[in-house]
């Protein structure tokens, strides 16, 4: 640098001006030659920006989200993964790192091994969701043993990107919180899924120092849904966030009237017994207050 600069102040001096000049001069050439670099980069950024990517179809994205999972590499898999999903009370984990950790641990305890995934189909649904379908194919050193699946998963579209949607989850309905008897209900949300119809509800006693337990013994609370198509049933099963989960997946038609059987008051932090207060809740499904779109905050959801 002091080379050049010394070569171009002889150059200069010959020109017939003065050092103090000849200073000048390179401090406005340097600085001219400094914004039109600049240009040029400012330039090129926006014709990166003008630039559309293409988009990746939601085959491709699913067939690297498990492509990632044979390779063994969890934390490749996530980065497919729709991460405002997890804000869905319906997945069993409330974060991405949630699932990575899950992942992990179930893999390393069970010694899994994925040999194979085989895509069957991916079904454009609309612009917004895809219906992927999967054959999976892994071996369990610990138990000994071959495991194969069928697996149905939900892809979403989300600002022109495709992303596996864990939670599978289509829309979703809040409906009007009340009690029926001794029984209190809400949070009580319906979602169409990817395959089939959930419902999830809160559950309380009426009454301080009392519970509500889902069935006795053998005989569980059971949820029958009426829709326009038919009549299907589910087990209610303990979720995330104290909410009662019942799963219809093989429900369609439009929700009419939801009936559940075999609840349970009981003393504080009791077991039932056949003596206790069996009590039937009978839900009218039109009563929704919100539909959501897939994707919400959870906790605004609750009114947490």
């Amino acid at each position: 640098m002091k080379t050049t600069m010394l070569l171009t102040l002889i150059v200069l001096s010959g020109c017939g001006l003065t050092y103090e000049e000849a200073l000048d001069d390179i401090d406005t050439e340097s600085h001219t030659l400094a914004d039109t670099m600049k240009d040029e980069e400012e330039d090129a950024e926006n014709d990166d920006i003008g630039e559309e990517k293409e988009e990746v179809p939601p085959d491709d994205v699913l067939e690297a989200f498990y492509q990632a999972m044979v390779e063994d590499d969890i934390e490749k898999a996530s980065t497919y993964l729709h991460a405002e999903a997890f804000n869905w009370s319906v997945t069993p984990q409330a974060s991405v790192d949630e699932w990575i950790t899950m992942m992990e641990t179930h893999i390393e305890s069970n010694e899994l091994s994925y040999e194979e995934i085989e895509i069957t189909g991916v079904e454009a649904i609309d612009d917004t969701f895809a219906h992927g379908r999967a054959v999976i194919s892994a071996t369990s050193s610990e138990k000994e043993e071959r495991i194969e699946e069928e697996e149905s998963i939900l892809l979403s579209n989300k600002n022109g990107n495709w992303e596996v949607d864990m939670a599978g989850v289509r829309e979703a309905n809040d409906l009007d919180e009340g009690s029926q008897g001794a029984i209190e209900y809400k949070d009580t949300t319906f979602y169409e899924m990817v395959e089939g119809l959930r419902i999830d509800l809160q559950l309380e006693a009426s009454q301080d120092e009392e519970d509500v337990r889902l069935g006795f013994g053998e005989n569980p609370a059971m949820g029958t849904l009426y829709t326009e198509k038919g009549t299907f049933q589910s087990e209610l099963s303990p979720g995330r966030e104290n909410l009662a989960v019942m799963e219809f997946p093989d429900a369609e038609g439009s929700p009419e009237h939801l009936i559940i059987d075999g609840l349970y008051i009981t003393e504080e932090g009791r077991i039932p017994a056949p003596e206790d207060n069996q009590q039937t809740l009978t839900l009218d499904m039109d009563t929704h207050v919100d539909n959501t779109p897939a994707g919400f905050d959870r906790n605004l959801s609750t009114g947490q």
